[in-house]
C-alpha cells in the first residue's frame, strides 16, 4: 500500500515486474510517437530493450504453457481421466469471457473450436441504415481483440499482449444495434 509507512512495493524484486512495466511504457510511447531513446537517455536504452527482451520470451512462455495446459485438461476431461470435482467444476465455467461489449468468434489457437475475441475498445465503425426511418440502424465495428476465451479447452488469455502472442490480435468485425450513446454523429450540414 503506496500511503502506508512499510512500503511493500519496494520489497517485491524488480525481475518479477521490471520487464512488464518497460512493456507497457514502450507501447505508450509509440503511441505517443516518441522514440526510446528520447525518453530514457541514450545511456539507458541497453538496458529498457534488455527489459523488454525478457518481457518478450515471458510473455512467449506463458502463451505456449497455457495453450499446453488447456490441451491437456481438453484431453483429460474427454478421456474421463479427470477428477468428478474438477469435472463438475470443468462443465460449469465454459463461458469465461470478459463480458466486454465488442466480442467475435475466432479459431482457438489450442484445440481449433471457436472462441471469444473480445475488447471494450473500437478501431472504427460504419453506421448502417436499412432506409426504413421506424427502424434503428445498426453499427459494424471494427476492433482489435485483447481478451480471448474457448468454451471447449478453457483457454484463456487476459492480456493483450498474449492474445498478440497467440496471434489472434486481428482486427475483428460486429455488428450491434445503433443505440445512440458515446457514438459521433454524423455531420449532415453540406
Amino acid at each position: 500500500y503506496v500511503h502506508g509507512t512499510g512500503i511493500e512495493l519496494l520489497n517485491i524484486p524488480g525481475d518479477a515486474w521490471w520487464s512488464r512495466y518497460w512493456s507497457l511504457v514502450a507501447v505508450l510511447l509509440t503511441a505517443h510517437t516518441v522514440d526510446l531513446e528520447e525518453f530514457v537517455g541514450r545511456t539507458n536504452v541497453a538496458e529498457v530493450e534488455a527489459h523488454l527482451a525478457r518481457n518478450a520470451k515471458r510473455v512467449e512462455q506463458q502463451v505456449k504453457t497455457a495453450i499446453d495446459a488447456a490441451r491437456l485438461a481438453l484431453s483429460t476431461y474427454q478421456q474421463g481421466m479427470m477428477l468428478a470435482v474438477d469435472a463438475a467444476r470443468w462443465e460449469t465455467s465454459r463461458d469465461q469471457g470478459a463480458g466486454w461489449e465488442y466480442r467475435a468468434e475466432v479459431e482457438c489457437p489450442a484445440c481449433g473450436a471457436y472462441g471469444s475475441a473480445e475488447s471494450d475498445s473500437y478501431d472504427d465503425y460504419d453506421r448502417n441504415w436499412s432506409g426504413d426511418p421506424e427502424e434503428t440502424p445498426t453499427l459494424t465495428v471494427r476492433f482489435t481483440p485483447e481478451y480471448f476465451s474457448c468454451p471447449n479447452c478453457h483457454l484463456v488469455l487476459s492480456e493483450y499482449d498474449l492474445v498478440e502472442e497467440a496471434g489472434l490480435a486481428v482486427e475483428q468485425e460486429t455488428e450491434i444495434e445503433d443505440d445512440g450513446r458515446g457514438w459521433e454523429p454524423e455531420y449532415g450540414n453540406d
